[in-house]
């Protein structure tokens, strides 16, 4: 009697070992999901806070990074694996997207030039700067030849006239303006006459 109840035991464990075995597997898979949702999470916080300043590389090496993403569980010789769906992937591909739909624009409108190039935080830090450096405000009218690629980025931005040409104002004004993002176009590449006037 007590070895069919030792053998019914001893069954009884092997029958639940494999299950044991599998919750095992699952906790293991579901902790190491967890833990790369959370660096996913952290890691598209940080871009989020970077906002416009999130370059499309930043982007594109966290879609890269998280957009099929897998954790795995290793025992022994067997390999558990799981694929990982991580939320913020979308919201990154909406903002790439976003960034590159050109909404059938073959250039950047004059409109949008103006209002970038005035409320650039850079160009207005080239004015201020360029006061304290010479103790002279900046006045007249300069000119700057602009040339924008499709993506919406300046390549080159020059001054082509003005008493400002070859001096610091000027080198300061190409590097804020080449850092400026315009809104992407279909075509070639456009160069504006832009004047700024003060």
């Amino acid at each position: 009697m007590l070895r069919v109840l030792l053998a019914s035991l001893l069954i009884s464990l092997l029958n639940a070992a494999p299950a044991v075995a599998g919750e095992v597997q699952e906790a293991a898979l579901d902790a190491a999901e967890g833990a790369i949702k959370q660096e996913a999470a952290e890691a598209w916080a940080a871009l989020a806070d970077r906002g416009d300043g999130a370059s499309d590389k930043m982007l594109e090496e966290f879609l890269e990074r998280y957009r099929a993403a897998e954790v795995s569980h290793t025992e022994g010789d067997q390999v558990w694996t799981r694929a990982v769906t991580v939320p913020e992937v979308q919201q990154a591909a909406a903002v790439l997207e976003e960034r590159y739909d050109t909404g059938g624009r073959t250039g950047v409108s004059s409109e949008e030039l103006t209002d970038l190039l005035v409320s650039s935080r850079g160009v207005k830090s080239c004015w201020v700067l360029y006061q304290q450096e010479t103790g002279e405000t900046p006045s007249g009218r300069m000119l700057m030849s602009i040339t924008i690629q499709p993506d919406g980025r300046p390549s080159e931005a020059v001054m082509t006239s003005g008493s400002y040409r070859g001096t610091s104002l000027d080198r300061c004004l190409s590097v804020a303006i080449r850092r400026t993002k315009f809104s992407p176009f279909e075509g070639m590449a456009m160069t504006v006459e832009y004047p700024f006037v003060l």
